[in-house]
């Protein structure tokens, strides 16, 4: 059963890391951005210029509700007094690259070593 489980997460770990790899080019050659703004705080997920952003701002219930800015060219900033982030997190996708790589890395790598140790059972010799 866990090997089941661990399998499942590995592939839904790659599936996350083709999905990382594809906004990150696509990052470089626009902006996307998804916004909520509530009656006090707005949240924005953005991605541009090879980083993925969270923002949480107070100051942002001019339209409150979801909001969408897809495929679009300009860079945006994070400041005047109607968008003044509170909080900014920043994420290159290089690092969200490699953290959803390991699961499927370290099952690639166990599947070598294991078909190795097999080979070597067998009394086959070790290869490379």
């Amino acid at each position: 059963m866990w090997r089941r489980l661990l399998n499942i997460a590995a592939v839904f770990s790659l599936l996350l890391n083709i999905a990382v790899v594809a906004l990150w080019l696509r990052s470089y050659w626009c902006s996307d951005e998804i916004t909520y703004r509530g009656p006090t705080q707005a949240i924005k997920i953005r991605s541009y210029d090879g980083s993925f952003y969270f923002i949480t701002s107070r100051f942002m219930v001019v339209l409150p509700g979801w909001t969408h800015i897809f495929n679009s060219r300009y860079y945006p900033a994070e400041s005047g007094w109607m968008d003044q982030a509170d909080l900014t997190w920043r994420a290159p996708y290089v690092s969200l690259f490699i953290w959803t790589a390991a699961l499927p890395f370290s099952m690639l790598v166990l599947l070598y070593v294991r078909a190795r140790e097999g080979r070597e059972k067998q009394g086959f010799c070790r290869g490379i």
